[in-house]
């Protein structure tokens, strides 16, 4: 594997915050599960956001137990990382992103027109999941 693509943590404090010139280094354990492919800046910077959600040690047990997935793409990867399992054919239908600074949710999906016909009926939707998932007080 390439020295970029390593982590020493006696180097490191956090999970991504290990620099090598202007190599951003990851958890090798991490690295495996895309294969030979090369890791952006901006996937690293998404790696890193789910550590800070799930914690590191949970971020390591999901890629330990998905070992090297050639058969995903990067995002596909990225959502096992973060849930502990491959997404269903869901993901290419609809996708909710949030960036770290970024105050909103953006949605994507084929059938938008339709969507937005029924935008107050999924926000409803949205805020009785979010209650469910005890994200609230």
């Amino acid at each position: 594997m390439d020295r970029d693509r390593r982590f020493n943590p006696a180097e490191s404090g956090s999970l991504m915050q290990s620099y090598f010139w202007d190599v951003i280094l990851v958890p090798e354990e991490i690295a495996r599960v895309f294969g030979d492919r090369r890791l952006s800046y901006r996937t690293v910077i998404i790696l890193d956001e789910i550590a800070e959600q799930i914690g590191q040690a949970k971020l390591l047990e999901n890629a330990k137990r998905l070992g090297v997935r050639n058969d995903l793409n990067i995002r596909s990867i990225l959502t096992a990382l973060s849930t502990g399992d491959i997404a269903t054919d869901q993901g290419d239908k609809i996708r909710l992103v949030a960036m770290k600074k970024e105050n909103y949710v953006r949605l994507y999906s084929p059938e938008i027109s339709k969507l937005r016909r029924t935008l107050p009926q999924l926000e409803r939707q949205l805020a009785l999941a979010i209650s469910l998932l005890a994200l609230t007080p």
